[in-house]
């Protein structure tokens, strides 16, 4: 007996190979969680790495997949699928935007915590010292 795969034409296989990836797709999307924001090159990312978002690295390239990116850090180049990259913020951009004279007329400031006026005595599990 022949095996199937040798009754089976080039155009067919390639056909099968397209509906498997729009069926693995379609499970993905149904199934997974949500969307992430694709990444620019040269942006700099957390990147996790033996589930730890310890390594900063910047954006080198994008490959063909949506979902891959090769990153540069330490002078090492990273293949990372997208939900092992995180943006990476840095604080003095983020300082700059909370503090314009815009966001300074809206801020109050937090009253003090209020405390208990009533008095306490101690507690009778020690019995009179």
């Amino acid at each position: 007996t022949q095996s199937t795969w040798a009754t089976i034409k080039p155009n067919e296989l390639k056909k099968a190979e397209e509906k498997r990836k729009t069926v693995a797709n379609y499970r993905r999307d149904l199934l997974g969680g949500h969307d992430l924001k694709p990444l620019a090159i040269g942006e700099t990312v957390r990147i996790q790495v033996s589930g730890r978002w310890d390594r900063l690295g910047v954006i080198k390239k994008k490959r063909n997949t949506d979902r891959s990116y090769i990153v540069l850090s330490e002078g090492h180049e990273y293949l990372r699928n997208r939900k092992f990259l995180k943006p990476f913020y840095h604080f003095t951009e983020y300082d700059d935007k909370n503090n314009s004279d815009e966001n300074n007329s809206n801020f109050t400031e937090t009253p003090p915590l209020r405390r208990s006026t009533r008095e306490r005595s101690a507690p009778d599990r020690y019995g009179s010292v």
